[in-house]
């Protein structure tokens, strides 16, 4: 019984260290005005924009992606202090600089600034995420807000990834807000996720009457397999020893 019981656990142990090689993690993260401008980058390609858009920097690296840009620029590749946008400073992170792609963290923070009435959309996706045993995942979010932030949560079994100016791919499994304005927080738990391999983007909408400043941090987790197969492990066993108990 001990000699099955020890096999087993090593099975699992390999099969945990082969899923999360297994995987590459590609990620995307892209900011859109309501005029159609918008700027992308990914680590795994250059950097894209569309309409006047002037990036102060950019750090591509696998995992984390940060963008200090500015959208509604009066002339493309120029800064402008009276752009729409005259200040983002968005980061998202997420596997494999946060762990790994079994159990997913994904965490997209920015601090935005307008000077006049316009809408913001910024996405965060990573491709390639699980396996994972979890069924839903928990997201929360806060921060403060000049006008309404919705913030929504998209999981592809399909595992697409979004391109330069694309839409989000999947379906919208978790939804926090609209908040504002003022100062925010929530959290929630999603509905079902799962598969081999699934793309997971975290979608902000920030909306301003006028000139204003947002700024938030809204993260995710995904519980391990393996602490779920431990935790199972663990009853079975307790289980086994009140039974045990029980006879004698």
């Amino acid at each position: 019984m001990k000699r099955i019981a020890r096999s087993a656990l090593l099975v699992l142990l390999l099969f945990g260290l082969a899923v999360r090689a297994a995987y590459a993690v590609p990620t995307a993260l892209q900011l859109t005005d309501g005029a159609g401008d918008w700027v992308w980058v990914s680590d795994s390609a250059a950097t894209q924009h569309n309409g006047n858009v002037f990036i102060s920097s950019f750090v591509s690296a696998a995992g984390e992606l940060i963008l200090n840009v500015q959208l509604g620029t009066a002339v493309d590749g120029v800064s402008d202090p009276n752009a729409t946008w005259n200040l983002n400073v968005t980061t998202g992170v997420a596997p494999p600089f946060t762990g790994p792609a079994s159990a997913p963290k994904m965490d997209v923070n920015s601090i935005d600034n307008s000077t006049k009435a316009d809408t913001l959309t910024i996405q965060f996706g990573a491709q390639n995420l699980g396996p994972t045993g979890a069924t839903s995942f928990s997201a929360k979010i806060g921060g403060t807000a000049d006008g309404s932030l919705l913030a929504q949560d998209f999981y592809d079994a399909a595992n697409g990834l979004f391109t330069p100016g694309g839409a989000t791919t999947g379906s919208v499994v978790a939804t926090l807000g609209p908040f504002g304005p003022g100062a925010f927080s929530g959290s929630v738990a999603s509905s079902a996720i799962g598969g081999t391999a699934y793309t997971a983007t975290k979608v902000v909408t920030i909306t301003h009457p006028g000139a204003g400043m947002t700024s938030f941090d809204f993260e995710n987790t995904v519980p391990e397999p393996s602490a779920l197969v431990l935790l199972a492990s663990g009853l079975a066993g307790f289980g086994y020893l009140r039974r045990r108990v029980f006879k004698r």
